[in-house]
């Protein structure tokens, strides 16, 4: 496992992934690192009809800092993940972070997704700006309670109702 490593200030843009892999694409991936630092790095404009992880930390050690990072514009065939920490580090810090338009063809998109594991014990996830994920109308249905299916009912009958009141008002 390497002692310190540093990762700052690179540009990832305008990187259209074919190859042939089934697998999936990284962007950036570390899995063996005790003092992590991964900042100030944009990947932007990349494009694969496979998987994808931006960047994807997965080691372990004394301290992990994602900061300022901007992950811009991507798509995905599959399971899109901006900003993926599944390590186990003392010291736990993902802020600052710029995520925004990542897409997906099969709707499966997480812009950060933090599992921590045993032997963390301070975690600080603060300040990440995500925006512009787009949802599917399929895929929200899919995840639709039955609170949520009623309110949806009433919402779309009282749409209707308006639609019936205004449609009258303009025939007199």
């Amino acid at each position: 496992m390497g002692e310190s490593l540093t990762i700052s200030g690179n540009t990832l843009s305008n990187w259209n992934v074919g190859g042939i892999s089934s697998n999936g694409n990284l962007g950036m991936t570390i899995t063996a690192c005790s003092v992590l630092t991964i900042s100030d790095n944009i990947l932007s404009g990349i494009s694969t009809p496979f998987a994808f992880i931006g960047i994807n930390v997965g080691s372990t050690g004394l301290s992990a800092n994602l900061d300022s990072n901007h992950l811009l514009n991507i798509a995905a065939g599959t399971n899109l993940f901006g900003l993926f920490y599944g390590g186990s580090h003392s010291t736990l810090s993902i802020s600052n972070n710029t995520i925004r338009n990542l897409t997906a063809t099969d709707g499966n998109v997480t812009a950060l997704n933090s599992t921590v594991n045993s032997g963390s014990t301070t975690s600080d996830i603060f300040k990440n700006k995500i925006s512009a994920i787009p949802v599917s109308y399929t895929h929200l249905r899919a995840h639709e309670t039955v609170l949520d299916l009623v309110c949806r009912l009433l919402l779309e009958k009282k749409k209707n109702k308006h639609m019936k009141d205004t449609t009258y008002a303009t025939q007199i």
